[in-house]
């Protein structure tokens, strides 16, 4: 059984990706914040293997601002060698991985905004894919909220999930949470949905 634990690990030092204002960013302070995190991930994965903890939830804060709009940087290129060598580990060592997005990507909001940045935190399908790990490697995310209208708020959610980029919906899991939706609704979600864009779901 692969069991292990999510995003931070206390056991080593600076246990929490590296980050920076918004208003100091520039590419170069990026370049240089992106490689740290990546270097520190190497070392948690070595750390886990040798431990025998073989699940690992990657932290969304690994790529400064990924989902900002100031986030120029092509940073699939310039680390294309970077991630490769961090997925042949990932592949070789056969570690489960997943990530789980922030709280504010709501993709049934009724905000268009809102919406549209969630769709921009897809950045954790372009790691993933970048790290060349295969689709069992999901991402989780709540449905959203209700709005006083949660059948309304349902139909909404399928609207969006089979709108979204196909690597993404390959990667996506709905999960339950402790308050709006169910392990039934989640369900009734996902036998509204192709089975190819929700694979299972996660409680």
């Amino acid at each position: 059984m692969r069991i292990g634990y999510p995003c931070i690990i206390l056991t080593l030092k600076n246990n929490n990706p590296s980050t920076f204002r918004i208003k100091s960013y520039s590419e170069k302070r990026f370049n240089e914040t992106f490689k740290n995190n990546l270097n520190h991930l190497q070392k948690i994965l070595e750390f886990n293997v040798n431990n025998n903890i073989l699940f690992f939830r990657l932290s969304s804060d690994i790529i400064p601002f990924a989902s900002h709009p100031i986030c120029k940087v092509n940073w699939r290129n310039v680390f294309k060698k970077d991630l490769k060598n961090i997925g042949d580990y990932i592949n070789n060592i056969k570690m489960r991985i997943s990530m789980h997005q922030d709280q504010f990507v709501i993709l049934n909001s009724k905000n268009e905004r809102v919406i549209e940045n969630s769709i921009r935190a897809q950045y954790h399908s372009d790691l993933l894919e970048s790290i060349d790990i295969p689709f069992d490697a999901k991402i989780q995310i709540h449905i959203g909220g209700i709005y006083h209208n949660k059948s309304f708020a349902k139909e909404r959610s399928i609207k969006i999930f089979t709108n979204l980029d196909e690597n993404l919906k390959n990667r996506i899991v709905i999960e339950n949470d402790d308050r709006l939706y169910t392990l039934k609704d989640c369900l009734e979600i996902n036998k509204q949905t192709d089975p190819n864009y929700i694979r299972y779901i996660s409680s």
